[in-house]
Order: structure tokens, then C-alpha cells, then sequence
């Protein structure tokens, strides 16, 4: 899997979530490798991975990553067979 380049502000944005939510905030490698695959052929990585608990933090979570301007990714269950969890999948 290719490394991918942490946007500049990153760390900030990370810390900035975990102080303003209640919900899991995960980016340790364990995780990450977990959520970069469905139960297609596709891998991608994500950035970090956020589990909202309530609306209020989704809303706080979303407001936080434009501000960043991280890109936010839904994920269902991880059923797909054809990729649709994964961006990039159609450019494959």
C-alpha cells in the first residue's frame, strides 16, 4: 500500500477533534489497516478514523475536518464487493 503525505496541519486537526468530541478518534496502524479494506479487492488507507457517538459530534467532526480541509469519507458496514467504500476504487 503507498504512503500517503499527512496534509501540514494534521496533528493540529487530530488534536483539535479529540478535544472537542466524545467519540473514538482512532490513527493507530492497527486501525487504519482494519478500515483500508472492505470486502473487495481494494485497499486505501485512511488519514484517521473518527466513530461518532451523538449528531452533535458528527456535526462538530465534519465542521472541523472543512476547516482542515480533510477530506471525509461515510463508511457503511464494509460489505461492498465492488469498492464502493473506497474513493479511488474507479480509477482503478
Amino acid at each position: 500500500m503507498a504512503t500517503v503525505q499527512l496534509p501540514k496541519d494534521f496533528q493540529i486537526f487530530i488534536q483539535e477533534l479529540q478535544s472537542i468530541t466524545t467519540s473514538e478518534i482512532k490513527t493507530d496502524d492497527l486501525s487504519l489497516g482494519f478500515y483500508a479494506t472492505d470486502a473487495s479487492l481494494y485497499k486505501l488507507q485512511p488519514l484517521a478514523i473518527a466513530i461518532p457517538s451523538n449528531e452533535s459530534d458528527l456535526i462538530k467532526i465534519i465542521q472541523i475536518a472543512n476547516k482542515y480541509n480533510i477530506p471525509v469519507m461515510p463508511r457503511g458496514s464494509a460489505t461492498s464487493l465492488a469498492g464502493q467504500n473506497h474513493e479511488s476504487s474507479a480509477d482503478h
